[in-house]
């Protein structure tokens, strides 16, 4: 049994799609939802648990779009949902100027890099809404236990992950 953490975006919830977004995930996913509630993270939240990503070139993007307001925070149970989430996220490139992406991400992708520039968007704006997530899931347990210690309570985190067998050496 997995346990899983997925923040639906500030983008999504500003949108007002984060229940679209919710309702998706929950009928994709084999899996049942054990907590959610909205928060706020913040970038050293994301740089403490995305430690490999830093030096990414994407990094910036995923810090500005997951800490620049409130997010939607659901912890989901389940068989094998890492290998699940990222065929239902689906994939994200850019490749010459042009966003290529499948799943959840093509369903809720934000503007084409021409709307984007036709509308005034420039430099690091430009790149922030050009890589507009919205959502963004853990990958593994060890980031899960990671992501949930941050923004969630002691009270939560027991509450949360006590019957986990993943989460037995945390």
């Amino acid at each position: 049994m997995d346990t899983m953490a997925v923040l639906i975006t500030p983008d999504s919830v500003r949108d007002k799609i984060d229940h679209l977004v919710l309702a998706d995930l929950t009928t994709a996913l084999k899996a049942t939802v054990i907590f959610q509630k909205y928060l706020s993270v913040t970038k050293t939240d994301v740089e403490s648990v995305y430690q490999r990503l830093v030096k990414r070139c994407f990094f910036s993007a995923l810090v500005h779009n997951t800490s620049s307001g409130l997010s939607l925070f659901v912890v989901f149970q389940g068989q094998e949902l890492f290998p699940q989430i990222k065929a239902v996220k689906g994939m994200f490139r850019l490749k010459n100027g042009r966003i290529i992406c499948s799943g959840l991400r093509l369903k809720y992708q934000g503007k084409s890099l021409d709307q984007l520039t036709e509308e005034g968007y420039r430099g690091k704006q430009l790149f922030y809404r050009l890589f507009e997530f919205r959502l963004h899931t853990t990958d593994n347990a060890e980031e899960t236990i990671k992501l949930c210690r941050l923004v969630l309570s002691p009270a939560e985190f027991s509450s949360v992950l006590k019957n986990t067998e993943q989460y037995q050496f945390s």
